[in-house]
């Protein structure tokens, strides 16, 4: 299918400039030269408007978009967190490790917003404007486009790495690996890191110096560079500009625990995807999605986080079970959204530390950071490390990520993965249905199919 791009009326600068919605990202009907001109960022107000239309309309626009609930949806199905209630073709295949190459989750809307990454960065760089304002707005586009990168490469395994909006380059990209994607991925966070100094400072609402940090803690983590994990996550801790609220409060828009959110639009009825989805339409009506057996009893007795961030309706007899973190389904259009989607918060950075101190041998450190995790959840504060060996400490910081992070960003999923655990307890719970292929969902066969370079992952044809 060709791809077709379509502008928006609401800002010259979206009308422009890469707020270009396009079906497939690797075909480009229009070279970028017809689509810009030269005067797009004369001045500082364009640039703004084209990086608050990245959030705004590609990222957090309805409620099944790549960073706007797919990325909680499908891995929680693929994993052991959620089940679909009732039959789906379209959430089975994930539910079931069954998905093809034709039902699988499209990459479409990330390439989306890398290619607008790309044009916005290629026009700063040939911009007139001060090179300082011009190194803060490249730094917040940089990471825009490797947080969707970091979620590439965790679903799919190696990706085409597109770093120019030319269509005639990235109609052809091969498949780069995992580790180079990696490299570009903290490259670029590091050269953002040094440059946006105190831009967005007052806001979780846009980029900053410590949603850049949290973002690298997190990928050092990812690829075992645990020195470097906890000096990021250190930086996000100490700066003591985020607190851990009771847990009623954690999801809230003025969360004092938000390092980053994403603002679901006021002209939509929706709140956050993962409310929308998650909730059931009534008090009485059977909820989407709800818990599995293997997640409910996971929790320990007496977490805050089971009263808390759970809910129940019961529908002909049965009990279902939901994730309610978020707790507004809707709101009318137009109305202040009492919930913002949180993308990085401080309980990740306390784990991350704790996991990475516990690679470097500093079990007390560790400890000391898991404690405050369960002392908000009202649980038992753990003991010193003489009485915890090293292999019952990590066995304590995976559940932890499990409990704390369920049915939220995919972070079950990947951290089963990144702990290669992925086949030992989906093999234990699914039996026949897990294959260790199952592990990367498998690239869309259109975009195989127009770019005879793209490899398909094993296990799928």
């Amino acid at each position: 299918m060709k791809n077709k791009i379509h502008f928006f009326s609401i800002l010259l600068v979206i009308f422009i400039l890469g707020l270009v919605s396009c079906e497939k990202f690797i075909e480009i009907d229009k070279p970028l030269d017809q689509l810009t001109t030269d005067e797009v960022f004369a001045d500082s107000s364009t640039v703004e408007s084209a990086i608050l239309g990245l959030y705004v309309q590609q990222i957090t626009s309805g409620t099944s978009s790549f960073l706007n609930g797919n990325v909680t949806i499908y891995p929680a199905l693929s994993s052991d967190e959620i089940y679909n209630t009732s039959t789906s073709a379209s959430f089975d295949p994930f539910l079931n490790n069954e998905l093809s190459s034709t039902s699988t989750l499209s990459w479409t809307n990330p390439y989306n917003i890398i290619y607008s990454c790309n044009i916005i960065l290629e026009k700063l760089d040939a911009s007139s404007l001060f090179p300082a304002y011009k190194d803060q707005a490249k730094a917040e586009v940089l990471f825009i486009r490797a947080l969707n990168y970091f979620y590439l490469i965790n679903f799919y395994g190696g990706v085409p790495l597109a770093l120019t909006s030319d269509y005639r380059v990235t109609s052809k990209l091969a498949r780069n690996t995992v580790e180079n994607v990696y490299d570009k991925i903290i490259s670029d966070l590091n050269a953002a890191q040094s440059t946006i100094g105190s831009a967005n400072q007052s806001t979780t609402l846009r980029v900053n110096k410590f949603s850049i940090s949290a973002l690298l803690a997190r990928i050092y983590l990812f690829t075992n560079r645990y020195e470097l994990a906890r000096n990021e996550s250190t930086k996000v801790i100490s700066s003591g500009k985020f607190l851990l609220p009771e847990l009623s409060d954690v999801f809230l828009a003025g969360s004092k625990e938000a390092i980053m959110q994403f603002v679901p639009p006021n002209t939509q009825i929706f709140g956050v995807a993962d409310a929308y989805r998650f909730i059931p339409s009534t008090a009485t009506a059977r909820p989407p999605f709800a818990l599995t057996e293997s997640l409910l009893t996971s929790f320990e007795y007496g977490d805050d986080r089971k009263s808390k961030w759970l809910k129940r309706n019961t529908v002909a007899g049965r009990d279902y079970v939901y994730p309610y973190k978020y707790k507004t389904r809707s709101i009318p259009v137009e109305n202040t959204k009492p919930e913002y989607n949180i993308v990085f918060r401080l309980a990740e950075m306390y784990l991350i530390r704790a996991e990475a101190n516990c690679n470097l041998n500093n079990y007390s450190d560790a400890i000391t950071d898991l404690n405050k995790i369960r002392k908000r959840a009202f649980l038992s504060e753990l003991e010193n490390e003489r009485v915890i060996s090293k292999a019952d400490l990590f066995s304590i910081i995976n559940h932890e990520n499990r409990i704390e992070f369920f049915a939220e960003w995919g972070h079950r999923w990947l951290d089963l993965k990144r702990t290669k655990q992925v086949d030992l307890v989906l093999q234990n719970l699914k039996g026949d249905k897990w294959q260790k292929t199952d592990a990367l969902y498998p690239i869309p066969l259109t975009d195989i199919k127009q770019n005879p370079n793209l490899i398909q992952n094993e296990g799928y044809n």
